[in-house]
């Protein structure tokens, strides 16, 4: 018998989630659900709308490109493809939003030049 496309969505957030080492609960505080909900999402049992697969997506860092693959477990054979990162502190979130608040892309390769130099003088820092 073939899987439902609810089923097979669901079984992927299952995967990533619990690779990220994320609970239901997590997942559903940062998107302002019930971790039932989540639940019904992970055994096929509700339809997800594109929004809220695009909420996932992002609290997870990965493109939403990633739900819509065929291949068998795409997790553990794509995770450079990928670049799967663990989930963002809440430093990490704050700058995130910060950053992407900046409208100018000169300003955001600016940023980005200064943060490479930093880590690289880190990087050349021995202790």
């Amino acid at each position: 018998m073939k899987k439902s496309w609810n089923k097979k969505l669901g079984e992927k957030i299952k995967e990533l989630r619990k690779s990220r080492g994320i609970s239901q609960m997590e997942l559903a505080e940062n998107l302002g659900i019930s971790y039932q909900q989540i639940q019904k999402y992970e055994k096929g049992k509700s339809s997800l709308s594109a929004y809220r697969l695009y909420q996932i997506a992002s609290f997870l860092n990965i493109p939403i490109s990633f739900f819509f693959e065929e291949e068998k477990d795409l997790i553990s054979e794509n995770k450079e493809k990928y670049e799967i990162l663990p989930s963002l502190n809440k430093e990490e979130k704050n700058l995130l939003k910060k950053f992407r608040k900046i409208k100018n892309r000169k300003i955001h390769q600016i940023i980005i030049k200064l943060l490479e130099a930093i880590v690289e003088v880190e990087e050349k820092k021995t202790f």
